[in-house]
């Protein structure tokens, strides 16, 4: 008998490779996320940091208005980039998620191929078995016949 062959060989190889880079692709979005995440918490720190700068000049004397005319300017550019890093990390943080289902839908596709590939070769597997089977009845047979038929 033939040897087993799975016709959808070639479509399961390009399953495989849209799931490799969907999980490409992932990581991407996931390093993205992280580094959004690390440049918003950075921002926040700096904020903070701003904040008590500020605290500790306004309890010294001598603070002109110009000097607390920029400290509020800071704060203010500071506030601003908050903002628009939270919504980076947001979108980010997204993206990886559109990312991940992405990739457990390619996984989907791939292990249907995979399990229906399996099925065939296993279903082979039986009819090579079988064939041999009455391969080995028919020739017990025909010994049978020769010797006699006893």
């Amino acid at each position: 008998m033939k040897r087993f062959t799975y016709r959808f060989e070639t479509l399961l190889k390009l399953r495989e490779q849209e799931e490799d880079q969907a999980r490409k692709r992932l990581a991407l979005a996931l390093q993205n996320a992280a580094e959004a995440r690390e440049h918003h918490a950075r921002a926040q720190a700096e904020r903070r940091q701003l904040e008590k700068a500020w605290a500790e000049a306004l309890t010294r004397p001598g603070l002109t208005p110009d000097v607390n005319g920029c400290f509020e300017l800071y704060r203010d550019s500071i506030e601003l980039q908050i903002v628009d890093l939270a919504k980076a990390e947001a979108t980010a943080v997204l993206e990886s998620a559109k990312a991940r289902t992405a990739v457990s839908e390619a996984h989907r596709k791939t292990e249907i191929l995979l399990k229906l590939r399996d099925r065939k070769a296993s279903k082979h597997k039986l009819d090579v078995l079988k064939q041999e089977q009455e391969q080995f009845d028919e020739t017990a047979v025909l010994r049978f016949a020769a010797a006699g038929g006893q």
